[in-house]
C-alpha cells in the first residue's frame, strides 16, 4: 500500500523504476500468532496502564495483539473490564501502580502510536475508536493543544491566541498565510495580496489582527472548519497479515494520511528533533517483550549467555531509554513468568542472574507477567527483588528468595505476602475460560491468515514438538501410529497441505501416521 509522510521522496531519488506484471508478487503477511491464556493475562495488566491522551508503542506478535485486544475492551466494554479485573483481584493486588501510572476508562482523546514497527494492533485500536488523538509537526501549535489554549476545532479566537503566543505576527505575512492555510485554520481560497487578505467571496480586508472589523471579516468568511494536517501514527516501516495490507490500501485519501511514514532515526531517539517528539509523546507507553528478567531488572531480549543470539534488539533499547528521558514516559517489559527447557522441564523465566543481558539495570522500570505489575523504576535492590517475586511463578518463588537472602541482598526473615504466594495456571485458567464460553478471549480475537487445516496442523506439531522431550509418552505416540492400519478421509485435506499425500516409504508413512495419532 502507498503510504503518505516521509515515504514520499522526489523523483531524481531513483535511478531505474521496473514495473513488469510479470514480476507481480504478493506481498509477505506473517500469520497471526495464537493467543495464550498466560498472554491474555499479560495483556489485561498491561491495558490498566496505558493513559488517554497518550501515545503508545507495542510490538508484533500474540502479546502486542493481546494488549490491543484488552483496551479495545476497556474501551468498548468497560463493565465487562471491570468485572474481569476484578474477578481477577487485579485492583486489590496492583492498585498502586495502575492509580498512580494508568487508568481503568474508556479513552475519550484517545493514543497517539510512534512505533518502528507499525502492526495490524493498531489498526484494530483505530477502526475501535482508540487510535485517534492526533498530532501536528509544529512546536507551538502542538505547544498550545497540549495545554488546550486551542483545540483542533476553532472558535473566534483563534488568531489571536496564536498571535499572543507570537506563533503569527499581528500583521499577517506571506509565511503566516502559508502556515494558516497548511493546518486549515484558514481556507485554502485565502490569499494574501499586498497588506490585504482576499477572502473566498473575493472580498478584501486588511490584514491586520488588531483591527476589529477586519478580524471579524476574516473570522467570518476565511476561517476553516478544523485543524488539518494532523496524524494519528507516525510509524518506522509496516508488517502485518493481508487484511492489514488490504485495510491500508483500501482506506480514503483523507485517512490514510493520519498514518504518516517516518525515518527510524525520527521515531526510535529523540536526537535532533526533541523539543516536538516530547509534545507529541505525552504520557508515552513503550511496551516491548523480553525472555528473561535477572532479579537485579536487567532484561534478555536478544540472546543467550552462551553467544547465541536468537532474536534482533530492534528499537527496544531506544524505546527503553527514551521513557526514561520523557517525563511522563514509562517503559513497559511484557515476559512471561515460565517456559519449558529442551528436556520438557519448566523453567523461570525470572533468574537470579544471567550471562547476557540486553537492557542494564540501571533502565528498569515496569515489568509484567501474566501475574501482575512490578514497578521498578528508581527502587532499591531489595524493593526490586521484592516486587520482581511478586510476579513470579508461585513454584520457583521460594528458590529465587533463598538466593536473594544468602546473597544478602534481602532481608533475613522477609516472606512474600499471602497474597502473591498462588502465583499459578489454575488462578485465571478458570476465570478466563468462563469468559471464553461466553465468546470472548479467542485464540485469534482479530482473525488469521492461517487456514482451519492450518490451524489444525499446527496444534498437532506443537503437541509433537511437546512430547519429543519426554521419552516414555513419544515411545506410546510411536506405537500408536505404527499401529495405524489406514489414515480416515477426514484428515486428506491435512495430508495434502503437508503434501504427505504425495510421499511414499515407510518414513512418509510414519510422518502421516504421527501427524494423526
Amino acid at each position: 500500500p502507498f503510504m503518505y509522510g516521509d515515504a514520499i521522496v522526489k523523483g531524481n531519488e531513483f535511478d531505474f523504476v521496473v514495473d513488469n506484471p510479470d514480476q507481480y508478487y504478493k506481498v509477505f503477511g506473517p500469520p497471526k500468532l495464537s493467543i495464550s491464556h498466560a498472554d491474555y493475562m499479560i495483556g489485561l495488566y498491561g491495558s490498566t496502564l496505558i493513559c488517554d491522551d497518550g501515545e503508545l508503542q507495542i510490538g508484533i506478535g500474540s502479546l502486542g495483539d493481546s494488549l490491543a485486544y484488552c483496551l479495545i475492551m476497556r474501551h468498548l466494554n468497560n463493565p465487562l473490564y471491570r468485572e474481569i479485573l476484578d474477578k481477577l483481584d487485579v485492583e486489590r493486588k496492583f492498585s498502586a501502580p495502575i492509580r498512580n501510572l494508568g487508568s481503568l476508562y474508556p479513552f475519550k482523546k484517545g493514543l497517539f502510536a510512534a512505533t518502528e514497527m507499525l502492526i495490524d494492533a493498531f489498526m484494530e485500536l483505530y477502526k475501535n475508536g482508540i487510535l485517534k488523538k492526533k498530532v501536528y509537526d509544529h512546536v507551538m501549535l502542538q505547544r498550545l493543544l497540549n495545554s488546550e489554549k486551542i483545540s483542533e476545532h476553532f472558535d473566534k479566537d483563534i488568531l489571536q491566541v496564536l498571535h499572543r503566543n507570537k506563533v503569527i505576527h499581528p500583521h499577517l505575512c506571506q509565511s503566516d498565510m502559508e502556515f494558516l492555510k497548511k493546518f486549515g485554520i484558514l481556507k485554502t481560497q485565502c490569499a494574501l495580496i499586498g497588506d490585504q487578505i482576499e477572502l473566498p467571496g473575493g472580498e478584501r480586508v486588511k490584514a491586520d489582527l488588531t483591527n476589529e472589523e477586519a478580524y471579524l471579516q476574516i473570522i467570518e468568511y476565511g476561517l476553516g472548519d478544523k485543524l488539518q494536517g494532523g496524524a494519528i501514527s507516525h510509524g518506522g516501516f509496516f508488517l502485518g497479515p493481508q487484511a492489514f495490507y488490504d485495510f491500508l490500501r483500501e482506506l480514503p485519501e483523507e485517512e490514510i494520511k493520519l498514518f504518516l511514514m517516518k525515518p527510524v532515526s525520527k521515531i526510535n531517539h529523540l536526537y535532533g528533533h526533541e523539543e516536538i517528539d516530547r509534545l507529541q509523546r505525552k504520557n508515552a507507553r513503550f511496551v516491548n517483550t523480553c525472555l528473561m528478567m535477572t532479579l537485579a531488572g536487567s532484561a534478555v531480549s536478544d540472546g543467550l549467555e552462551n553467544g547465541k543470539v536468537i532474536s534482533g534488539v530492534g528499537g527496544q533499547y531506544n524505546f527503553v531509554s527514551m521513557a526514561q528521558e520523557l517525563p511522563d514516559g514509562r517503559s513497559i517489559i511484557q515476559l512471561r513468568s515460565t517456559r519449558a527447557d529442551s528436556k520438557g522441564e519448566l523453567k523461570s523465566n525470572i533468574v537470579w542472574n544471567y550471562g547476557h543481558i540486553t537492557i542494564p539495570r540501571h533502565l528498569r522500570d515496569i515489568v509484567i507477567t501474566e501475574y501482575g505489575i512490578a514497578n521498578i523504576r528508581g527502587k532499591t535492590d531489595s524493593e526490586i527483588i521484592k516486587r520482581l517475586l511478586n510476579i513470579a511463578d508461585s513454584r520457583f518463588q521460594e528458590s529465587l528468595l533463598k538466593q536473594a537472602k544468602k546473597e544478602g541482598k534481602i532481608e533475613g526473615n522477609y516472606q512474600i505476602p499471602e497474597k502473591f504466594r498462588s502465583n499459578l495456571p489454575v488462578g485465571y485458567v478458570e476465570v478466563l475460560n468462563h469468559y471464553k464460553k461466553l465468546d470472548h478471549f479467542k485464540t485469534f480475537p482479530f482473525g488469521t491468515d492461517l487456514t482451519d487445516s492450518e490451524i489444525r496442523i499446527g496444534k498437532a506439531l506443537k503437541y509433537l514438538k511437546a512430547i519429543s522431550k519426554k521419552k516414555n509418552v513419544l515411545i506410546r505416540h510411536l506405537f500408536s501410529a505404527i499401529g495405524l492400519k489406514s489414515i480416515p478421509d477426514k484428515y486428506s485435506p491435512l495430508m495434502e497441505r503437508m503434501s504427505y499425500h504425495k510421499k511414499v516409504g515407510l518414513r512418509a508413512k510414519l510422518y502421516r501416521n504421527l501427524l494423526v495419532v
